[in-house]
């Protein structure tokens, strides 16, 4: 019997427990050779132009309903001509982390402006939102600490908590999270 595919996403196959490396890729394989026969793959389309609300796939013009370019700006002159301008006197990459050498000055201006604008002394740019998430839970939690986290949450909180007590619960369960606050009350400071 063809087993049905339509209810899930990659994260389904990242760990499928008394399934070994194997048997999980097979049956990965198996959810992408059905989402390619129904027409229904969505990752790693080809893009021929750039960030926008409409644009190239294929072919054809596609309206974008994916980009986390909520203001526009990837596309406004000026921030195409800083870009032009920072590669100009920087060259096109950091060359190492910003703890080992590849902090500049133009980093440092960044940070003290976002700082400011929210009133606050200090702040600290992260090269992308899955890092800023990721990286920024295993500063904040502790091993005596508990994540409950919804099923649903974005790939990058998981990573940041999965080497602590972690319960990832149905998404929108609401009886499931309180269940798991039962369980928990009083186990942890």
């Amino acid at each position: 019997m063809k087993q049905n595919f339509d209810n899930n996403s990659f994260r389904d196959f990242e760990y499928i427990q008394g399934m070994d490396a194997w048997s999980r890729a097979k049956l990965f394989q198996a959810y992408l050779d059905d989402q390619s026969a129904k027409g229904q793959w969505n990752y790693r389309l080809l893009t021929t132009s750039g960030c926008g609300p409409v644009i190239q796939m294929g072919g054809k013009a596609m309206i974008s309903l994916v980009s986390n370019d909520y203001l526009g700006f990837t596309q406004h002159p000026a921030v195409k001509q800083a870009a032009i301008a920072g590669i100009m006197k920087y060259g096109a990459g950091a060359g190492a982390s910003p703890a080992i050498g590849g902090h500049y000055d133009y980093h440092e201006l960044l940070e003290k402006k976002i700082a400011g604008f929210f009133g606050k002394k200090h702040a600290i740019i992260y090269t992308t939102g899955y890092t800023s998430n990721s990286a920024s839970l295993q500063c904040i939690l502790t091993k005596d600490d508990l994540v409950i986290l919804d099923g649903g949450v974005h790939t990058s909180v998981m990573e940041g908590c999965q080497t602590y007590n972690r319960k990832t619960v149905k998404h929108n369960d609401l009886d499931a999270y309180e269940h798991a606050l039962k369980l928990s009350a009083g186990k942890h400071p």
